[in-house]
Parts: structure tokens; C-alpha cells; sequence
């Protein structure tokens, strides 16, 4: 928690054990994700999204004066719920490898963009959220023990017009997946890509999330 100088003060300042730059207070660090890999737009896009329309509840701040850049989402109370890493995905070189596989070590939770497509057939083509899954699982080192991140996995449909139950259409018509999603991850929450139809899925996935993580990062 603090370290004592030569001089006897006690220095309580965090700072990255590799890089030595300044660090903010702990809080969990939540990434994004589609099929292409890591993608921090999903995770604060849900953010926006509920800060919006549950500004009670929920605010989005930026932080922009430390190396590393972050979309926080705070609670009603001003306390930071969780943190989300703005666009590791764009960075480049082998810093850009070792940035994102950090995020990954040190994720608490995540967000999840798994797309279907219903064909004429009427049955779901889930070829794109397969691939999202196997990415993630690679990125993770996934060894075969369910891993502790706590997952929100937003389902969009396309091809459909009416939008029907996204989440029950999912777990009928793709049980192979869910059971391996299941196998895979400690916790999971199904919802339907709540942006911009669904403002109290949106709040119900975000409550579930912050929830988690919390409970997780505090060791429990």
C-alpha cells in the first residue's frame, strides 16, 4: 500500500511496475470485444448508452492526463464502477501486443458483440459469433479451467425485421454455443444489443456487470 523513502516520508503515489508512469486508484478494468478481437467501442458504447438514458444512475467520465486513456462509468455515488481501456485495439507494434494482452490479464469483466444471422431456412447462422468466441478464448490463453471474467454477451440479429426475443431466439436455435459458453466462462448475462432500442435491457446488463466485477475484483 506504501513504501518508505530514504528520507522517511511514506509514498503512497501508484506507478506501473514496468513503466514506473503514475497510475489512478484500482478499480476493474473491462474490455471490448467483437469477432475481429478486442474493440473498446462495444464496451463504451454500452456505456453512452445507459449514462444517457439513466443519468440517475449512471455517468461517463474520460480520463485523458495518463499515458493509458480510459472511459469510466461511475455510479450514482461518483464511485468509479469500472474502467474501460479506449482503443488498445489501434495501437501498434509489439507495445500494442503486450498492451493488449495485459488488458486481457487484468480484465475483471467484458463486453461481447456476438453476431447472427437468420437465413431463409429460418434457423441462425452463427459462423461470426463462433469467431468471436474462439478469439477471445485464444487472446485469454484459455487452458481448459472456466475463466474468472465475467462476461456480457450482447446479441445482435440480422436479417430479421421484426427483432424478436434475441436472447430466447439464441438459446433455441444455437445450444451448442450457449453450453460452450458456459463451459468456458465463471459467469455469463445474455442480452440483446440493447443500443439505441433498449435503454432498461441496457440498464440491466450494466447493473449485472458492475455487480460482478466488483465482487470479483474485491476477491470474492
Amino acid at each position: 500500500m506504501a513504501v518508505r523513502d530514504l528520507d522517511g516520508r511514506w509514498v503512497t503515489q501508484r506507478i506501473c511496475p514496468c513503466c514506473h508512469m503514475p497510475l489512478s486508484s484500482p478499480y476493474p478494468v473491462v474490455i471490448g470485444w467483437k469477432s475481429s478481437g478486442m474493440h473498446s467501442k462495444t464496451a463504451s458504447g454500452l456505456l453512452s448508452f445507459v449514462a444517457e438514458t439513466a443519468p440517475d444512475c449512471w455517468k461517463t467520465r474520460q480520463d485523458r492526463t495518463l499515458p493509458l486513456w480510459y472511459d469510466y462509468l461511475e455510479n450514482a455515488s461518483k464511485e468509479v464502477v469500472f474502467g474501460v481501456p479506449v482503443r488498445p485495439e489501434r495501437v501498434g507494434g509489439s507495445y500494442g501486443a503486450s498492451y493488449r494482452r495485459r488488458c486481457c490479464e487484468s480484465a475483471s469483466g467484458a463486453v461481447v458483440r456476438l453476431c447472427l444471422r437468420m437465413e431463409e431456412s429460418g434457423s441462425l447462422d452463427n459462423t461470426e459469433a463462433v469467431r468471436a468466441l474462439d478469439t477471445m478464448l485464444e487472446a485469454f490463453d484459455y487452458s481448459g479451467v472456466k475463466l474468472k471474467v465475467s462476461v456480457v454477451f450482447l446479441l445482435e440479429l440480422e436479417g430479421v425485421e421484426d427483432q424478436p426475443d434475441a436472447v430466447e431466439l439464441f438459446r433455441r436455435e444455437c445450444p451448442q454455443l450457449v453450453r460452450l459458453i458456459q463451459y468456458n466462462f465463471a459467469d455469463s448475462y445474455f442480452a440483446a444489443n440493447p443500443c439505441g432500442r433498449d435503454p432498461q435491457a441496457a440498464a440491466w446488463a450494466v447493473k449485472w456487470l458492475s455487480s460482478r466485477v466488483s465482487r470479483l475484483n474485491a476477491g470474492e
